[in-house]
């Protein structure tokens, strides 16, 4: 019987960069927030419905507003966010959400939104100019309102995490989330989630949907986009008098200087909301694109012990007794080698039919060049599934292949690896390429030394570490 595990216990166990979800903290708020953006963005589908139920549900609002089918009172009743205690992010973890908090944010929503006549005239399009205009739609707010849209979503999440991770669960309700089919809000009254050996629980959230500072807020809008527009549109005014020779040097604190001057007011941020009133196209420019200067910037890289990995697949003695270990260790490896382009790692789940169980898998996001060449031949690489044989003695052979076989659709061109503990050989590549020849799937046989490889090239770079596979790959394909 496997010995479930509390959120202390993964912390302990795994690093952040090893799992999907992000970590929460029982004693204190993570200052990291729901971005609304990032799920329309995602590959991930359960997230852009979120992001699509958010827009109709306040058009809907908007227009029964406008025509006076509710009145104010309902209308602030439909805009009443709580704060989501049981995410811990922002401000909300142990503390009291105050008396009229959430009265007060559906009023400020009310009176940016609902009361504003472009908006009536032309429905939410000029949402993201507001989020970034209007002084109180902060990430908070923001957050929480998208939390209330994603719940049954992240308990869904959750509830995937806890079966790949053994977690142990308590059943706590929740008080509010929006129900998708009858369109209302309702209590979730019995939710198992995770929890801390000191009693905290925690819905569990995908890193890949959350940021320090959403997209869609001024401050976002101004470190990530504005600052560097304005030092490009001094460079080409400094320019257009003629200057000759090298590119003149404009710094940012120069930029932010000149902003404080103009505007009289307190912090670069108002100055930018300031700003982006007097040229509201910039918003425009801004949500069509809002990675557009993402090169410039740099993001923190975790420390990654790539050595630890080489020795963990060292030390797993091949064999039945640790094939779960196996599993567990080749999730670990493939989440840290591939980072957020991985998404929402399972094990031993469930395939189409409720057939066979895949060790291993994950929602595929990456575009390294190793995937763009499967795809280029109209293969699936959506779901990357991986197969892994912890034999000792026993070869991998055409049994195992069919198995993996077995795991695809029919008539559907999938990948899979297949990794097993001994080399490659020949006889390994020409099954995979009598698999790809009469039945249109991609069965790549991977081995410890080409993790291992893998590993050491990823160590050096995050850019096409899987290119060791091409050769591989381009034997498989060429038959």
């Amino acid at each position: 019987m496997k010995k479930l595990k509390t959120l202390d216990d993964i912390q302990s166990e795994y690093k952040q960069y090893e799992v999907d979800f992000i970590f929460p903290d029982k004693d204190k708020d993570i200052p990291v927030y729901l971005d609304v953006y990032l799920m329309y963005e995602t590959d991930d589908k359960i997230w852009n419905e979120v992001q699509a139920m958010m827009f109709w549900y306040f058009n809907d609002l908007l227009e029964k507003y406008k025509n006076k089918k509710i009145n104010t009172a309902k209308l602030l009743e439909f805009l009443h966010f709580p704060e989501a205690q049981e995410l811990g992010f922002g401000h909300c973890v142990k503390g009291t959400e105050g008396s009229g908090t959430a009265g007060k944010r559906a009023l400020l929503l009310k009176e940016t939104i609902f009361d504003n006549p472009d908006i009536k005239k032309v429905g939410l399009k000029a949402l993201a100019e507001l989020v970034i205009q209007i002084e109180g739609f902060g990430p908070d707010l923001i957050s929480d309102m998208t939390a209330g849209f994603a719940l049954d979503n992240l308990i869904k999440y959750t509830k995937e995490q806890v079966e790949t991770y053994d977690l142990k669960t308590i059943t706590v309700p929740l008080p509010r989330g929006f129900d998708f089919n009858s369109k209302e809000w309702k209590p979730r009254l019995k939710v198992n989630l995770p929890y801390f050996n000191n009693g905290e629980y925690r819905l569990l959230v995908p890193r890949h949907i959350v940021r320090k500072m959403p997209i869609l807020s001024t401050d976002e809008f101004y470190k990530g986009f504005l600052k560097y527009i304005l030092q490009h549109e001094e460079i080409s005014r400094i320019n257009s008098f003629g200057s000759i020779g090298k590119e003149p040097k404009v710094l940012i604190k120069d930029i932010e200087e000149k902003l404080l001057r103009q505007f009289k007011v307190k912090g670069v941020i108002s100055a930018a909301r300031k700003l982006s009133e007097e040229r509201p196209k910039l918003i425009n420019k801004y949500v069509d694109n809002p990675h557009k200067f993402e090169n410039k910037r740099r993001p923190r890289k975790p420390k990654i012990n790539w050595d630890k990995y080489i020795k963990e697949i060292e030390n797993i003695i091949p064999g039945s007794e640790m094939s779960a270990e196996y599993s567990q260790m080749l999730m670990k490896i493939f989440q840290a080698l591939y980072g957020d382009n991985l998404l929402r790692g399972k094990i031993e789940t469930r395939s189409f039919g409720d057939t066979y169980r895949y060790d291993v898998n994950f929602l595929n996001a990456s575009k390294t060049n190793f995937f763009k060449v499967i795809e280029k031949t109209k293969i699936i690489v959506a779901s990357l599934i991986i197969e892994a044989k912890n034999f000792d003695k026993t070869k991998v052979g055409n049994k195992e292949f069919n198995q993996a076989l077995g795991y695809t659709l029919k008539d559907r061109r999938e990948f899979i690896f297949l990794i097993q503990r001994k080399d490659i050989s020949n006889n390994d590549i020409k099954r995979s390429q009598q698999h790809y020849l009469r039945h249109g799937v991609i069965i790549f046989p991977l081995s410890d030394k080409d993790l291992i490889d893998m590993i050491e090239l990823r160590k050096e770079s995050d850019k096409n570490f899987d290119s060791i596979l091409e050769e591989r790959l381009q034997s498989i394909l060429n038959v």
